[in-house]
């Protein structure tokens, strides 16, 4: 193995004289002023691959530290909360490669330093982070691995399983980068800035989700940075101090005083206030939603990193920095690992001592002082350390302070259970006390969960006899006052309409408090839409934003008791509207383009899954709907278009599939050739999507935004590949939306309003007047004409070379802010290029399907928030003559539908004569 040698003395002899004068070689590069180390690791040696494998073996065989530091082989069931520091390096010995390897743990109930595990490599400088009992480590240098005398950084990322004490590879970061920092948020790991083998701080900024195993490019920190302090607090995330670089020709490094605030949610930097001086190298944690900044360097009169001993408490909100303690010895390069209500500083570098340091202090947020603990093993700097929590259960309320507080603990237990019993020795030690605790614990939990087991046994059954007396008065009973609590109101008007009144639905299963709901916390337009979830809960829309007015939060309790009344079959039955039909020989006519309807839900029977399954057909000489017959699967506010003699129907909502009262979006993909009569299933989109939109647009299908399975946004566009049967990722929209309304023309996609993300420091929904344009052949989304009002879940359609937007949802004028319909009919003028109000819908109304024969729009079905109900009403605006017409309606009314034109087998009429006979059949 090779040792590490200090770097010869150069001299040069005066004549005359026996003085020696220091000389720096030639080819010696200057000294770095800003080195964490201060200059004490001159240089690293090179080694051999055969003298790298051996130390890897050795240290894989490894057993012990060094002899009286005893070894912990498990942690399960601890009692408190431990330290783990991993790596590390000495600076009196940094070629003894058994300290950058080295796992210690730390007890504070023992006050005493373990020796745990080793790493698969060495590192130092390097990131670490618990999640999910299992500890990963990012980065770092390699001490192993030097290159002129200098360690390289690395991209790794380690995993070391807590119970299993074993170590796994992860996937690499993209950047490779020591110096760095990472934290904790949303189930996900952030790594930000640090330097890379090349000398070149970084200010790139990557996002790890442990459950997929993958790396995500965020916004980078708009300076480079490294060795800047990292935490979170209430959404944000900080990012304070730093070494940075100036932006002159010849980059210099210098230390920074500026604080960055990185918004995950919405994938942007904000600047704060600064720092009253330069600092960098510190720690930082997050107490009572305030900041507190831990040691660090400044540089001195002669500009080189200097240690304090400052702790500083930054308060967000105020924007102010306030001096709260000093630690005894001056550090920087500290690891600082948070458990409860104590902080733990270890390790680190002190210019005072000029070395690295072991010690060990604790902060006793209580009593506010600083206690001295047990030393590290040996002194370290560029350690990172990571809390385990305690390996307790939901039940254990029983502490050893409680144990040995008494002379003896004992429990009443239910007959049938053991009594257990601890007797209080003085002599005992913490391990047997520990123990005995456990003993307790363990008969507790039983009984509780005894307990709970018959509570719940005596709830199932009052709960079967209340609904057995209720089974009535839930099941047939049709009408009833619905008091879900709010009810958006008419704009002129104070009382609702009296001929509609919703039926009563139970509020259960209980509705998560939607203002904590994703749509404030999460953006989706930076995942990928084939990826899974790292986290897999169901986000509820909010009441503002939900198209169908709260009148299906609520359905699992009356789907589930009807399911279990008719023996757990399907709740389906046929519509009574089939005997008025007679199913059709084919959906297309022989000589006039016929409109086809697709699914949907009722709002007055919504268990009723064969509305979703429905599939009319329109003709508009004979002037009424015809039912066709089923399609696979029941769908509402899914998505279709006319391609190729076949329909396409993507996403939608299953109503078999509930979580939280709501239904799921799916991805699935169906298609009907009308030649052969028969539908089939095509390949799924990459993403679950609902409220989205599909066009065709030069021979290929795309599907954009809506709201995914797990009831988040998404902004992510596919593409639909007929020879390949394939869906392929197309470059995102700018922001995630939903119900937005779609239409091609000019060579773009246009997307019409919509609904965003809920804004956290407002209540009003967020209905957007945006026009965004896709151009699929460059790839890139340019902003049209706003919309003259904000619109969510209107249609649109290109009639007579115009795009026309009909009806749709904006916030009402009252305090509630809830969706409201609108009757407008907007064109947009192209000369001029405004948006114009045409005329008005007798019936407002959104989520309907607005569909294009010709110059003649159809407008159909939807949701009436004025009569808070769907409604079946069909209306027909002709543009030649801009006249709105009554025409024959649904057979039932729906919501959600999708709808399509289909050509006829052959062409017989111009468009001018179709319009004329469609203009004679309706008018009076």
């Amino acid at each position: 193995m090779a040792r590490y040698r200090k770097p010869e003395r150069v001299t040069h002899v005066l004549s005359g004289s026996d003085e020696y004068v220091e000389l720096k070689k030639r080819d010696e590069e200057p000294a770095d002023k800003l080195d964490p180390n201060l200059g004490i690791i001159k240089s690293m040696p090179k080694l051999e691959p055969e003298e790298i494998n051996d130390i890897l073996e050795r240290r894989s065989t490894l057993k012990s530290f060094k002899p009286g530091l005893s070894e912990v082989n498990e942690l399960d069931n601890e009692s408190t909360p431990v330290v783990l520091a991993l790596g590390g390096i000495n600076t009196a010995r940094p070629d003894e490669y058994l300290n950058s390897s080295s796992v210690f743990i730390y007890h504070p109930d023992r006050n005493k330093w373990n020796f745990y595990t080793t790493m698969m490599e060495p590192r130092t400088y390097h990131a670490a982070a618990y999640f999910h009992k299992r500890v990963y480590v990012f980065g770092g240098y390699n001490p192993l691995h030097c290159k002129k005398g200098k360690m390289q950084a690395t991209a790794t990322t380690f995993q070391l399983t807590v119970h299993t004490k074993q170590w796994r590879k992860r996937a690499d970061m993209q950047f490779a980068r020591a110096y760095h920092n990472v934290t904790v948020m949303d189930e996900r790991i952030f790594v930000f800035g640090g330097k890379d083998s090349s000398g070149e701080i970084l200010a790139a900024v990557e996002m790890y989700e442990p459950e997929l195993d993958q790396w995500t490019t965020l916004a980078s920190i708009p300076e480079p940075l490294m060795g800047s302090a990292i935490t979170n607090s209430e959404g944000l995330i900080y990012v304070i101090g730093g070494v940075t670089t100036t932006k002159e020709k010849k980059p210099e490094s210098n230390l920074s005083n500026k604080i960055f605030c990185f918004d995950p949610l919405n994938n942007k930097w904000y600047r704060k206030p600064s720092l009253a001086s330069p600092r960098a190298f510190c720690a930082a944690t997050t107490q009572n939603k305030k900041i507190w900044i831990w040691g660090g360097a400044n540089l001195s009169e002669e500009g080189f990193l200097s240690s304090i001993n400052s702790i500083d408490i930054l308060d967000p909100k105020k924007g102010t920095l306030e001096h709260h303690l000093n630690f005894e010895l001056p550090k920087h390069c500290l690891a600082v690992a948070k458990t409860g209500t104590h902080i733990f500083i270890v390790g680190g570098m002190s210019s005072a001592e000029t070395s690295a340091i072991a010690e060990t202090e604790m902060y006793d947020r209580k009593r506010n002082i600083i206690q001295r603990c047990a030393l590290l093993p040996i002194a370290l700097t560029g350690i990172a350390v990571a809390v385990i929590p305690a390996d307790i259960g939901e039940f254990n309320k029983v502490s050893t302070s409680n144990v040995t507080s008494k002379p003896a603990l004992k429990i009443k237990l239910e007959p049938g259970l053991k009594s257990a019993s601890v007797k209080y020795n003085k002599q005992l030690n913490i391990h047997e006390r520990n123990e005995a605790a456990k003993k307790v614990q363990r008969q507790w939990r039983k009984y509780i969960e005894g307990k709970s087991k018959t509570k719940r046994m005596q709830q199932d059954d009052s709960s079967e006899k209340k609904m057995h007396e209720e089974r009535t008065d839930r099941i047939s009973g049709r009408i009833r006052t619905y008091v879900s609590g709010y009810r958006p109101l008419p704009p002129d008007q104070d009382n609702l309409s009296k001929d509609l009144v919703p039926v009563s639905i139970p509020f259960w299963p209980p509705d998560p408090d939607t203002t904590d709901s994703v749509f404030q916390t999460v953006r989706d337009q930076y995942r990928s839409p084939d990826e899974r979830m790292g986290f897999k809960h169901f986000y509820t829309i909010p009441r503002q934003m939900d198209p169908n007015l709260g009148m299906l939060l609520f359905m699992d309790e009356d789907y589930q008791h009807s399911k279990k009344v008719l023996g757990l079959r399907s709740v389906e039955s046929v519509p009574y509207y089939i005997n008025r039909f007679q199913a059709t020989g084919t959906i297309q006519d022989n000589t006039i383009p016929v409109i086809v309807a697709i699914g949907g839900v009722d709002l007055r029977d919504p268990m009723n899954t064969t509305y979703g399954r429905s599939v009319f057909q329109y003709h508009p000489l004979k002037d009424r709907w015809e039912f066709y017959g089923y399609m696979p699967q029941p769908r509402n506010y899914h998505a279709a278009v006319y391609y190729r003699n076949a329909i396409y129907i993507t996403g939608g909502y299953d109503p078999d599939i509930r979580t939280w009262g709501e239904m799921v979006a799916t991805k699935t993909t169906f298609v009907y050739k009308i030649s052969s009569k028969n539908w089939s299933r095509l390949e799924d989109m990459r993403c679950a999507r609902s409220h989205h939109c599909l066009v065709v647009f030069n021979d290929v299908l795309y599907a954009i935004g809506g709201r995914d399975d797990f009831g988040r946004l998404v902004s992510s566009v596919e593409s639909y590949s007929h020879e390949s049967n394939e869906w392929s990722t197309e470059k995102s929209m700018p922001s995630p939306r939903m119900g937005m309304a779609a239409v091609t023309h000019g060579g773009y996609i246009w997307l019409l309003g919509g609904l965003t993300t809920m804004k956290t420091e407002d209540t009003d929904p967020p209905v957007l007047d945006d026009v965004l344009c896709y151009d699929p052949v460059f790839k890139h989304w340019v902003d049209g004409r706003p919309l003259r009002i904000g619109r969510a879940f209107g249609n649109a359609a290109v009639c007579d070379n115009k795009i026309w937007l009909c009806g749709g949802a904006a916030p009402s004028a009252d305090e509630n802010n809830y969706l409201v319909s609108v009757p407008a009919i907007d064109m947009y003028d192209e000369e001029t290029m405004e948006w114009k109000q045409k005329t008005s819908l007798n019936c407002p109304r959104h989520s309907a399907v607005v569909v294009a024969l010709e110059s003649c729009l159809y407008i159909s079905g939807g949701i009436n928030s004025h009569e808070l109900g769907a409604t079946n009403r069909t209306e027909l605006y002709m543009v030649d003559n801009d006249t709105i017409q009554t025409v024959r309606e649904l057979p039932i009314p729906l919501s959600g539908m999708a709808a399509v034109t289909v050509p006829p087998k052959c062409v017989t009429f111009r468009s001018e004569s179709l319009s004329i006979m469609i203009r004679h059949k309706v008018t009076p």
